[in-house]
C-alpha cells in the first residue's frame, strides 16, 4: 500500500504560480555558520597529525590562522548575501504585486492586467 501525497507541477501551474520569494538572511547565515562548521574537523585534523612535542606552536597557530579565515569568510559571505537579499526584495516585491493585478484568460491562455475603469457619472 501506498501512503503520502504526490503532486505535480503542470505547465499552466508553473507559468501562473507568484513569483518565488528570496532566501531569508537567517538562512544564508545558518549556511555561513555551517561550512565554518565544517572546517573545525579539519583543524582538529591538522592539530592530530602535527608533531605536537617538537613544535606546539607553529601548529597551533596553523589552527588558529585556519579558524579565523574561516570565521572570516563566513562573515564576509553573510554580509554579502544579506545585502543582496535586502537588494532583491523590493524588487519582489513589485512582482509580486504585480502578479497580484494579473488576471488569466482560459480561453485564449493569456495573463493580462485589466484596464483601470472610469467610475461612471450619475
Amino acid at each position: 500500500m501506498i501512503s503520502g501525497r504526490a503532486t505535480t507541477t503542470t505547465h499552466l501551474t508553473a507559468k501562473l504560480a507568484p513569483p518565488p520569494k528570496p532566501l531569508p538572511w537567517f538562512a544564508v547565515t545558518a549556511a555561513a555558520a555551517g561550512l565554518l562548521m565544517l572546517t573545525l574537523p579539519c583543524g582538529a585534523g591538522l592539530l592530530l597529525t602535527a608533531d605536537m612535542s617538537t613544535a606546539p606552536v607553529p601548529a597551533l597557530l596553523l589552527l588558529f590562522v585556519v579558524l579565523i579565515g574561516a570565521l572570516g569568510g563566513a562573515v564576509v559571505a553573510t554580509v554579502a548575501l544579506y545585502r543582496s537579499q535586502r537588494a532583491a526584495l523590493p524588487a519582489w516585491s513589485r512582482r509580486r504585486a504585480a502578479w497580484e493585478r494579473q488576471f488569466y484568460c482560459q480561453r485564449c491562455g493569456v495573463r493580462f492586467v485589466p484596464p483601470a475603469v472610469a467610475p461612471s457619472r450619475q
